[in-house]
């Protein structure tokens, strides 16, 4: 302990006075004892002394110490992983996979694959369907149609509309079925020949009641043209002079096959009454009379003009 004096440097003896205490023996470390075994058969590891202190947690610094320490043998390790594979969905939450490999198999702790979630967005997906629509047909059996969409346009598979068959309680008007062809309207030459049916409510049913169609196409039996005229069966004095015609289909055609007319009707040339005898030439020892005809067309009739 210290003392003061009230002038200073003019007391005798010391202003400080000491005196022993704490006399027990510090907090001290004991020697650090020998190095532990490696901590790795293997490859790199770490080894640790410990030493104590003679009084518990008093001592400052560290009780432990540690070492690196290598060991002639190669670790077995992993090797890299290899690439992710593919995700195994394009959507919906799937999965992708990689592996890798020990350098000593079985050696190695740990599992050689590794596994992730990928691609977890929501698939396209087709919304709910709407109602269905009206009947297509008011009467019979028609068809009624919903529709979907998707949550991403043209993405969902399957069709974007459905349709199913509805039906009323009313009986559409229905055609009965057609009569039988009638006769045909000739029996060549393009005749026709139709049919009819009927509506079971009249004038209700869409279409025609009749229907007709060309029968007997192929051409009628026909005449050829007329032949010439032939010469007249005379000169005069109203003769005759014919023609011919033939019939594509022989015996077939109506009429007759041959025609005449009348020709050369004039007078034929002829020869008038012989004219009364004229004066005997002689009056006596054999002399001559003469007559005379005329020809009405002169130099046209046959025969002497006198005797």
């Amino acid at each position: 302990m210290s003392r003061t004096c009230p002038t200073s440097g003019a007391c005798s003896g010391s202003s400080r006075e000491t005196s022993s205490c704490n006399t027990a023996r510090c907090p001290y470390w004991s020697s650090w004892n020998s190095w532990s075994s490696c901590s790795q058969s293997c490859g790199s590891g770490t080894k640790t002394r410990t030493r104590t202190c003679s009084v518990t947690g008093a001592c400052s610094g560290s009780s432990s110490r540690s070492s690196n320490c290598y060991t002639q043998i190669s670790c077995p390790y992993w090797r890299s992983w290899s690439s992710w594979s593919s995700c195994s969905k394009s959507c919906g939450s799937g999965n992708k996979t990689r592996t890798r490999t020990c350098s000593v198999t079985g050696a190695c702790s740990g599992s050689s694959s590794g596994s992730n979630n990928c691609n977890t967005q929501r698939c396209p997906y087709w919304r709910s369907w709407t109602s269905w629509g009206s009947c297509s047909k008011s009467c019979g059996s028609g068809t009624k149609t919903r529709t979907r969409t998707c949550s991403v346009t043209g993405a969902c598979s399957g069709s974007s509309s459905g349709s199913s068959n509805c039906y009323t309680q009313i009986s559409c008007p229905y055609w009965s079925s057609w009569s039988s062809w009638s006769s045909c309207s000739q029996s060549c030459g393009s005749g026709t020949k139709a049919r009819t049916r009927t509506c079971s409510v009249t004038g209700a049913c869409s279409g025609s009641t009749s229907r007709s169609n060309n029968f007997n196409t192929q051409r009628c039996p026909y005449w050829s043209s007329w032949s010439s005229w032939s010469s007249c069966s005379k000169s005069c004095g109203s003769g005759t002079k014919t023609r011919t015609r033939t019939c594509s289909v022989v015996g077939a055609c109506s009429g007759s096959s041959s025609d005449s007319d009348d020709c050369n009707t004039q007078s034929c040339p002829y020869w008038s009454s012989w004219s009364s005898w004229s004066s005997c030439s002689q009056s006596c020892g054999s002399g001559t009379k003469t007559r005379t005809m005329t020809c009405s067309v002169t130099g046209a009739c046959n025969g002497k003009l006198s005797s």
